[in-house]
């Protein structure tokens, strides 16, 4: 399977933790809006890695929010987990693993 380019990885999970006017349309409508040139398997498999850093990002920061890591650590965990995402995006879905982990705690 052909690797995902390290720009579209990082826009796609960008478009996807937006929470302006995309709220209401689903991820899967908002990268076929961006990303034309996208056959329907692509953008499928483009949504299931987005949906995947998400879950892991979540999943580390409520574990941070229990003490098992230091909140310090989490982006760490997430970037080593995920490295085409680059500092700026790993921050957004630290902040929102967070703001979603409290919620839920």
């Amino acid at each position: 399977m052909k690797s995902i380019k390290k720009e579209v990885y990082q826009t796609a999970i960008d478009l996807t933790l937006d929470w302006s006017e995309f709220v209401k349309k689903s991820h899967v409508e908002i990268l076929q809006s961006h990303f034309t040139e996208l056959g329907h398997n692509s953008i499928m498999r483009l949504d299931h890695e987005c949906n995947k850093a998400k879950l892991y990002a979540l999943t580390i920061c409520e574990k941070g929010i229990a003490k098992e890591y230091s909140e310090s650590h989490i982006k760490s965990l997430i970037l080593s987990e995920f490295p085409k995402l680059g500092e700026e995006i790993t921050d957004r879905l630290y902040e929102q693993g967070m703001y979603f982990a409290r919620k839920n705690n």
